[in-house]
């Protein structure tokens, strides 16, 4: 019996040399789990690459999909918007799309685009699902998530299809690792949890990220900052202008941290009980 299962497992090691053509079997298995994850993206130093023409004119989180960041070209003042976010795993990438995808109003499509293999998966729409004049593309590249739209530029398929082969090729903007260094939100403090009508409350995130990288703060519903208040520090005025309806009750905020190589954390909640 043992002599027939080392000659199985002999077969088998074979078998695996004549179909990778190398005699280390262990390598190959170490390099399979290699650089399994997205652990940075230089957004500026993609659109060098990929938008030579294009100028950065803002970046800003959005919610949990990532970072925004705007480009303008100078000669027509088109925009190009590209949403960039690093997620724990495939599967967390992807209940972010899904999450994003149930939000908006249009339906994006998900069938292939001709001539087009970007990403994972890849979703796209255009005015009267015309394939030549695509506006909004968001594809998924194993954990990363990215989102582009633009009404004026032309070549927006082309540009996903860059940065999907860029990730195959690993440009130098781009990092991969084994593991990802993901911020974390410790944990989020109010100056009060139970306000009347009228009553301003500040809020503050704890938050810490792995490699010491700064960090970006947003929040759900939005709130308001103030220039004088921290960078992890948001204001909410409990006022009818400044909640939605219904007014009153029981207010839950979410909150989300992203560090400069476009990783987004975990998602902390809090509640704040709002008397009229």
């Amino acid at each position: 019996m043992k002599n027939k299962y080392f000659s199985s497992l002999t077969f088998l090691i074979a078998a695996f040399i004549l179909q990778f053509g190398c005699s280390d079997v262990g390598g190959i298995l170490n390099s399979a789990q290699k650089d399994s994850l997205i652990t940075k993206f230089d957004a500026e130093q993609m659109a060098k690459m990929n938008l030579p023409d294009f100028i950065l004119i803002r970046s800003r989180a959005q919610w949990n999909r990532g970072r925004e960041f705007v480009f303008q070209r100078s000669k027509d003042q088109a925009n190009v918007s590209v949403i960039i976010g690093m997620h724990q795993s495939s599967s967390n990438a992807t209940s972010v799309a899904l999450d994003y995808l149930n939000e908006i109003s249009m339906h994006m499509n998900d069938s292939p685009l001709a001539g087009a293999a970007i990403g994972d998966k890849l979703w796209w729409w255009s005015p009267n699902a015309d394939t030549t004049n695509v506006t909004n593309i968001l594809f998924l590249k194993e954990n990363a998530l990215f989102i582009l739209s633009s009404h004026k530029y032309e070549n927006l398929i082309d540009l996903a299809r860059a940065i999907d082969e860029d990730i195959t090729k690993k440009e130098t903007y781009i990092k991969r690792g084994n593991t990802l260094s993901v911020p974390r939100i410790n944990k989020v403090t109010l100056t009060q949890s139970r306000v009347t009508e009228g009553d301003t409350i500040k809020i503050t995130i704890h938050a810490a990220d792995p490699n010491n990288e700064s960090l970006e703060y947003n929040a759900r519903p939005g709130l308001i900052k103030f220039q004088s208040d921290a960078e992890n520090m948001f204001t909410l005025i409990a006022s009818r202008k400044m909640v939605s309806e219904p007014f009153g009750g029981p207010l839950k905020i979410k909150f989300i941290v992203i560090n400069q190589s476009n990783v987004v954390s975990g998602i902390a909640e809090i509640t704040v009980n709002i008397t009229p």
